[in-house]
């Protein structure tokens, strides 16, 4: 097993497809799958259940994906702290990583920024909502994605808006609520509702299931990919950032009432005054701009 393999299968599970995995990575599809035929025989075990045009990650896969996700990012880590301690600096940046759902403006904003300037290093701290500004202020990251109500008044961040952005009802285009146009929330009781694990989502749209959804059945994902898959099953609805569904054609929206809407942006702390940061925030406040987000959610989630 190679650390090339696991670079193989996180990159195949974060864009849901074979394809997109060759070409960020330059290698072609049949060479890939052969990776992952490698890999399973080595581990006896079936990671991915392959279909036509896509792919179910098993228990078995879930687990190695966490498992290599978390080796690769620490590696990352490991090679910046010993080229610092070996007399060989590297500038870094530490971004706040809130895996889901936003992994997939990181992503782009991190790859744009790389690209431009190749000798700064990024380095991904993965986090939540809620511990952002306290990992702010005590240094351990230096810029991150935030929704303005984490912020507050806090008068030792600088937050910067990017786009304000609601959240619908995201139904299956089979699904036979999809041929409706007007739904409330009390037709939804006989019907599960997707969601993602509380911890990923934020605080303002915790407390809105609570309020509102409390006494319906719900199905947890830990990850939107996982997400999309039982929704694909068949397996209930969910409500989304309208960022997250808006160009999938598999998916209807449907207002929601009572409304939730909330403002995405980026924070830092305002007495951090690397250069690294001033060169970042563009980059992060383009990828998070509206326009931005449907083009990336064209890329990436179909």
């Amino acid at each position: 097993m190679t650390l090339k393999q696991l670079q193989y299968f996180v990159s195949i599970v974060q864009n849901q497809s074979f394809k997109k995995a060759a070409d960020e990575l330059f290698v072609s599809p049949p060479a890939l799958t052969q990776q992952i035929h490698s890999l399973e025989k080595e581990l006896g075990c079936t990671l991915l259940i392959r279909s036509a045009q896509s792919f179910q990650i098993t228990e078995a896969g879930k687990c190695f994906y966490e498992g290599s996700l978390s080796i690769l990012n620490q590696l990352d880590t490991t090679i910046t702290r010993t080229k610092y301690l070996g007399g060989t600096p590297a500038q870094t940046l530490i971004i706040g990583y809130i895996s889901t759902p936003m992994d997939i403006l990181i992503r782009h904003a991190s790859k744009a920024f790389h690209a431009d300037y190749p000798n700064i290093n990024i380095e991904l701290y993965p986090c939540e909502f809620n511990e952002i500004p306290y990992l702010l202020e005590n240094r351990t990251i230096d810029i991150s994605y935030i929704t303005q109500n984490y912020v507050g008044h806090n008068d030792s961040l600088v937050y910067l808006p990017s786009c304000a952005y609601t959240y619908d009802l995201a139904i299956p285009v089979t699904h036979p609520f999809s041929s409706k146009e007007n739904l409330s929330l009390s037709d939804l009781l006989d019907t599960p509702l997707i969601c993602l694990n509380p911890k990923h989502n934020t605080a303002l749209f915790n407390n809105y299931i609570e309020k509102y959804l409390n006494n319906h059945k719900k199905l947890y994902a830990d990850s939107m990919a996982e997400l999309y898959l039982m929704m694909r099953q068949e397996n209930g609805v969910s409500i989304l950032p309208s960022y997250l569904y808006q160009t999938r054609p598999d998916i209807k929206a449907i207002p929601l009432h009572p409304t939730l809407s909330d403002n995405l942006g980026i924070a830092y702390l305002k007495d951090n005054l690397q250069e690294n940061i001033t060169l970042a925030v563009p980059y992060l406040l383009q990828a998070s701009s509206s326009k931005q987000l449907l083009n990336l959610s064209t890329k990436n989630l179909l």
